[in-house]
């Protein structure tokens, strides 16, 4: 109890075979944080979390970066890399699993379990909803390349 209070909000255990908005959310802060990693060229395997990357970036540039901060990096880098591709021709299709997903493993503890596809549709919905999309094309929405600071891209993406 006492690490969580100095580590910031615990996500709270999500069900297995859960596709609701508290597994998205937990899925898209998971996202957010390897793109700040990547972004701050960290190792993944190492365990920091949140708190301690922004204290790292602290440390290492003096700059006094917050946790939030550092989400809208991780936001930015992500809604320029989801423009880029849709401009080179990528579509929501994309965004999809193969069709292996859709079948249970033949053996193992997950063996009578698959991902039911209308669960998974409505979880992208929901997702690119969070992340400021068109929830059917996954566009970004020019409102939320304006609240990134990053507006211009839409003249890239033509909206």
């Amino acid at each position: 109890q006492e690490v969580r209070k100095k580590r910031g909000p615990a996500v709270d255990r999500v069900e297995l075979e859960s596709w609701g908005p508290q597994k998205v959310l937990a899925f898209k802060n998971h996202v957010d944080f390897r793109i700040i990693q990547n972004c701050l060229v960290l190792c993944i395997f190492l365990r920091w979390d949140f708190l301690q990357t922004a204290e790292i970036v602290r440390a290492v540039t003096g700059w006094n970066s917050s946790t939030a901060e550092l989400i809208k990096v991780g936001e930015r880098a992500l809604n320029m890399a989801r423009a880029f591709n849709i401009r080179e021709g990528f579509t929501a299709s994309d965004d999809w699993l193969p069709d292996r997903f859709f079948e249970p493993p033949v053996r193992g503890p997950l063996s009578e379990t698959a991902v039911d596809p209308e669960a998974l549709k409505e979880a992208k919905r929901t997702y690119y909803s969070m992340m400021g999309w068109d929830e059917e094309t996954g566009v970004p929405k020019q409102w939320r390349l304006e609240e990134l600071g990053i507006g211009w891209v839409a003249d890239e993406l033509s909206l």
